[in-house]
């Protein structure tokens, strides 16, 4: 009695099994990838605004020990002489650009204040000016890269 031994169907039943394997190996990888790749895009957002708004304040001090940074005392009339310290919150990463104020008084620049980057990133800038001079201003906060006006506010100094 002879038997018959196919090959073709050991060698089809070995090609079948490899091709499982490569099938659920290649879903596996895949699912790691995507994976991955939704981790990482969703950790390195720099232009992702995070709840951060444009927005100006100025107040008494900043309290730079708590997060955020948030303004002491917000308030919009100073005197003469005092220190206006201020808090610029961008919607956008500021990247590494400067800063600067620029005060005006019925639409004429009176003064404008320079403020150099202090990091490569961020959405907060803290820092203060003194009220000089008395009267009534607007204060026009920028990112310099671009002239981008972040926002507005009105200024009182007094006597």
């Amino acid at each position: 009695m002879f038997f018959k031994i196919n090959l073709n169907n050991k060698i089809s039943i070995s090609t079948k099994i490899n091709q499982i394997f490569q099938s659920n190996f290649k879903r596996v990888a895949f699912s790691i990838l995507v994976l991955s790749l939704m981790l990482f895009s969703s950790s390195c957002k720099k232009t992702d605004s995070n709840g951060f708004t444009n927005k100006l304040q100025f107040g008494e001090s900043v309290n730079t020990s708590e997060t955020g940074w948030p303004v002491v005392n917000e308030k919009y009339t100073f005197a003469l002489g005092q220190t206006v310290n201020f808090r610029i919150e961008t919607k956008d990463d500021f990247g590494s650009s400067d800063f600067k104020l620029v005060l005006k008084q019925g639409g004429t620049v009176v003064t404008e204040f320079g403020y150099p980057s202090l990091q490569g990133y961020g959405h907060i800038y803290v820092s203060s000016f003194v009220a000089a001079e008395d009267g009534i201003y607007t204060v026009e906060a920028y990112v310099t890269t671009g002239n981008k006006l972040i926002d507005t506010k009105s200024l009182t100094v007094t006597m």
